[in-house]
């Protein structure tokens, strides 16, 4: 137990380890969806290197889906520009999206008000089903209009993501702190 906020650790700290290492198990064109609660539409104000560290507690579900949701976002571009496995890969493909607005109970707890409002949203608005949802990501995942190597960033529907100037900065700035936390703590937990 390292103190981390557990979204982050799962979201961010958990992917970096598995992305770290998947090469090993690839051959050929490989594509890999990163599908993650994105960040790239996230007040950049929100994302707080002390909660990533474990220093301060979260203090609502939105400010933990904030930062582990723009972390996953500075995590995936900093493989692609620190990772040899990354930089020297030609003919590997990672596109990363978010699923949409699904309908699932998985927030439920957070104190009644949000527990309707949210099941609202979902259930009647926005929401779409998790089977639905895996339709689109394998549809994504298979679109022959996806770069044939690299990073691809595309929204829950498939379309090219527009290019945020604010979240770019904010990547700029963090990018060298997140890829130092983040193999520290690969180092500090590798098998000895």
């Amino acid at each position: 137990d390292d103190g981390l906020d557990k979204s982050f650790a799962i979201g961010v700290v958990g992917r970096f380890l598995v992305y770290r290492n998947m090469y090993r198990f690839m051959k050929g064109k490989a594509r890999v969806l990163n599908v993650m609660a994105s960040g790239h539409k996230a007040p950049v104000d929100m994302f707080d290197e002390d909660i990533a560290t474990g220093d301060r507690n979260v203090t609502s579900l939105i400010e933990a889906m904030m930062n582990f949701g723009i972390g996953n976002e500075i995590m995936i571009e900093a493989l692609f520009k620190y990772d040899k496995n990354y930089i020297d890969e030609k003919e590997f493909t990672m596109v990363s999206t978010h699923p949409g607005m699904l309908s699932t109970d998985l927030h439920r707890g957070q104190g009644w008000a949000f527990d309707i409002f949210e099941y609202i949203m979902v259930h009647y608005l926005v929401g779409i089903s998790e089977e639905e949802a895996g339709v689109r990501q394998s549809s994504i995942l298979v679109s022959e209009k996806l770069h044939p190597s690299g990073l691809t960033l595309v929204d829950h529907l498939g379309h090219a993501r527009v290019y945020d100037p604010v979240m770019a900065d904010l990547i700029e700035q963090k990018r060298d702190w997140m890829w130092s936390f983040l193999t520290a703590m690969e180092r500090n937990h590798a098998c000895k």
